[in-house]
């Protein structure tokens, strides 16, 4: 792996789990 991909895949990672994080917060708002 080169050093391109895994910033790549990082921001994915992290795309993802800010994703899942704001998502967690609206239920969270909506349900509690």
């Amino acid at each position: 792996m080169s050093s391109s991909d895994i910033i790549t895949l990082s921001t994915i990672v992290f795309g993802l789990a800010s994703i899942i994080i704001n998502v967690y917060l609206i239920v969270r708002d909506i349900f509690f």
